[in-house]
């Protein structure tokens, strides 16, 4: 009777283990790329286990997620090889990764999770424990992108009106007639013709650039060049005025390097009133014997006896005639005693031996020395000729007195010439 009544609890007990549930799942998680758990793609899930047994610990073994309208265990994901010990009333997360299963209808599919657990008590033993749960799927139909790198570039991931997580790559419309299609969406170019940009800049590549004008003006989104911006880029006779060639005036000089250089004359008017233009260069006039007329030198007559006749002196600077007495000569510009002639008779030779004068004798006696000096003559023992000279004294003090009216005319003709220079 005894054995019985053990075997009879014994059994009770293994009942009591095993109909009633040890652990719950006290939360679940499946986590999908943007959100959106569709069908065939990788999926990561969360699950949370909780000890319900208030005396005992439980041990978590392995952990099996599955579609409960398939037979195959494990489809979805499974986490094996554990001993996981969770005392009484605490909670234990576990996380594993798999494949999102097929929705059984709509976008549901019906999984649950298998555990396998057990307590630590006497005649306890491992047993399996199931959760059913719905999981929001979607049909791989129904989801053909995630994101716009799933399309090609001309098209976008484009979210359907019946649910967030249906999608399909649709062609990026054009949004104006100016743009392009750039990484599965529509960009606008800055512009397509000039007239898209300011008038300073220009449509380059579809972008508004400055207009590059060195040399000119921008007008209508162009430059505009001008004739010119430095002498250079004229001929040799132009130069650069407000942005034109224009030709280098030059009436009284030569042109060089695109400028005018200035003779120093091109007529006599150029000059002071004593000068004259000689090979575009101002020259003094050289007048040394008369006066500057009209950039001219008038010639005086004479400036000395030397420029007259023999019979004429120069007097204020013109030519006059030498007045002489009746027994003069003007000779030389000057009066000169005329000679005199007288016939001498000589007597006969005698035997007494005449000396003839020598040069020297006859030199010496033609130097008196007084003004009634009278020379002597030479007897011969013939009639001879004989030229008495006039006296010396008388010619020689009308000599010094000509020399000296002439010096002085000299002189007074340089003070006068000087006087007009330094006037001019």
């Amino acid at each position: 009777m005894k054995k019985l009544v053990v075997g009879v609890l014994v059994l009770l007990v293994f009942s009591i283990n095993v109909a009633a549930n040890v652990a719950s799942i006290t939360s679940h998680t499946f986590t999908c790329d943007n959100n959106c758990c569709v069908e065939g793609q990788s999926t990561s899930v969360d699950v949370t286990i909780q000890n319900i047994d208030p005396n005992y610990m439980v041990h978590v073994y392995s952990i099996c997620v599955d579609n409960q309208t398939l037979d195959n265990k494990c489809s979805i994901a499974q986490k094996t090889g554990m001993n996981v010990s969770i005392a009484p009333g605490n909670s234990e997360k576990f996380t594993l990764t798999g494949i999102v299963p097929t929705p059984s209808s709509g976008d549901t599919a019906q999984v649950r999770f298998v555990l396998n657990v057990t307590r630590t008590c006497f005649l306890c033993t491992l047993h399996e424990e199931v959760f059913p749960y719905p999981m929001e799927v979607v049909a791989k139909v129904n989801h053909i992108c995630s994101s716009n790198s799933q399309c090609s570039d001309e098209k976008f991931c484009s979210t359907k009106d019946t649910g967030y997580c249906h999608t399909d790559c649709e062609p990026v419309q054009p949004k104006t007639s100016c743009g392009h299609i750039d990484n599965h969406e529509w960009k606008e170019y800055d512009c397509c013709s000039d007239s898209d940009c300011k008038e300073s800049n220009q449509c380059v590549n579809h972008k508004c650039q400055s207009v590059s004008c060195t040399c000119g003006y921008i007008s209508n989104h162009k430059c505009i060049k001008y004739d010119c911006c430095s002498d250079s880029e004229c001929d040799a006779n132009s130069k650069c005025t407000n942005n034109k060639c224009l030709a280098v005036s030059c009436p009284c000089g030569s042109i060089s390097n695109h400028a005018c250089v200035k003779y120093d004359c091109c007529s006599d008017s150029d000059c002071g009133t004593n000068s004259i233009c000689q090979n575009h260069e101002c020259s003094g006039i050289t007048c040394v014997c008369g006066y500057i007329s009209g950039r001219t030198c008038v010639k005086y007559d004479c400036c000395s006896d030397t420029s007259c006749n023999q019979d004429q002196k120069c007097q204020d600077n013109k030519c006059i005639a030498i007045s002489c007495s009746s027994n003069q000569d003007a000779i030389n510009h000057q009066c000169v005693q005329k000679p005199t002639t007288t016939s001498v008779y000589t007597a006969p030779p005698t035997t007494q031996r005449t000396e003839q004068a020598s040069p020297t004798t006859l030199k010496r006696e033609q130097a008196p020395t007084t003004t009634n000096y009278s020379p002597p003559t030479t007897q011969k023992t013939e009639k001879t000729t004989v030229t008495t000279l006039p006296p010396q004294s008388t010619n020689n003090n009308l000599l010094l007195m000509v020399i000296g009216g002439v010096i002085l005319v000299v002189v007074l003709v340089l003070i006068i010439i000087v006087i007009k220079v330094l006037k001019s």
